[in-house]
């Protein structure tokens, strides 16, 4: 099997957190990295705050040892939404 890793996410060098993953479902949580939000323009600002939901809804269909929200620090942050995957804020990896 042949595959392409593509970097689209936030991650530990890009927003300091490892978007959620369920191992046994492949199911994730898609984040983008961070954007600053001078870079928007008035009005078309996309910040993490629109994740809250997703998030929750992720972990309410999983049984977690720990609850899985948000990073605080995120919240209000700024993140580059590229809108091809707008549709996919939560999903599933090939197989």
């Amino acid at each position: 099997m042949q595959g392409i890793l593509l970097r689209v996410g936030i991650d530990k060098a890009f927003g300091g957190y490892n978007a959620p993953v369920d191992p046994d479902t492949r199911e994730f949580v898609y984040l983008p990295i961070p954007e600053d939000l001078k870079r928007f323009k008035p009005g078309l600002e996309t910040t993490y705050d629109d994740f809250i939901i997703p998030m929750k809804r992720f972990a309410e269909e999983r049984v977690t040892e720990s609850e899985l929200s948000l990073p605080t620090n995120l919240i209000g942050t700024g993140c580059h939404l590229d809108r091809r995957l707008a549709a996919t804020w939560t999903g599933s990896a090939a197989p």
